[in-house]
């Protein structure tokens, strides 16, 4: 007759990409496979006293010890890997569409300096000629958003249907994306704009 001992909570014994199932512990009189619950603060003293006993019933075996917690993180070491990776390359790409935006921005601007250079000379202030300019801005991010947010959702919903306990995709990541996209924008059309604004309209307009 088998003695059950206690029972435990679920836990994933087989990594994130299946269900949690029964599981049953047993010892076997041939079991040379001993879990041990450590004190995290009498740990190399506890394994030390598990070594002196193993060695005098198994002196002939090798005394080879790991973490329970190690061997389940092993499972999840690609996914941690490849979240690192992903992570890396957002970055990579964040930082090319920054660079992309000032370039745009600095070459439209410059393009329309003369057409800034009469706006002034007609009066119009500052915010006007930037509200200007970043309205057609506007109409680019917004067409972006359209075009990126749904291609993106659909990817990230299909590449967590791998995992069998999947997050849920939240509309604030992409209001977040957005509206940083728009600040970033904004502050570079300022950035150039305040260039061109204290420079002398007269010298503008002189440019063939």
């Amino acid at each position: 007759m088998t003695k059950v001992i206690g029972l435990m909570k679920d836990y994933n014994q087989t990594g994130l990409y299946d269900p949690v199932e029964s599981l049953l512990l047993y010892l076997s009189e041939n079991n040379r496979i001993v879990y041990v619950k450590l004190n995290e603060h009498h740990t190399k003293a506890t394994i030390n006293l598990i070594e002196a006993a193993w060695i005098k019933v198994f002196p002939d075996q090798p005394f080879l010890y790991t973490y329970l917690k190690d061997d389940l993180f092993e499972q999840i070491r690609p996914d941690e890997k490849r979240g690192v990776l992903f992570a890396v390359f957002s970055l990579i790409v964040i930082a090319i569409a920054i660079l992309g935006v000032f370039g745009l921005a600095s070459f439209t601007i410059e393009q329309r300096t003369k057409e800034i250079a009469v706006r002034k000379v007609l009066g119009a202030g500052l915010g006007n000629i930037i509200k200007l300019i970043f309205i057609d801005y506007l109409i680019l991010i917004m067409i972006a958003i359209l075009i990126a947010f749904p291609t993106a959702f659909l990817l990230m919903q299909k590449f967590l249907e791998n995992y069998e306990y999947q997050t849920q995709l939240k509309i604030d990541s992409f209001v977040i994306a957005a509206l940083g996209l728009m600040v970033i924008t904004f502050c570079t059309i300022i950035y150039h704009t305040l260039k061109v604004a204290k420079s002398n309209p007269v010298d503008s307009l002189r440019i063939e």
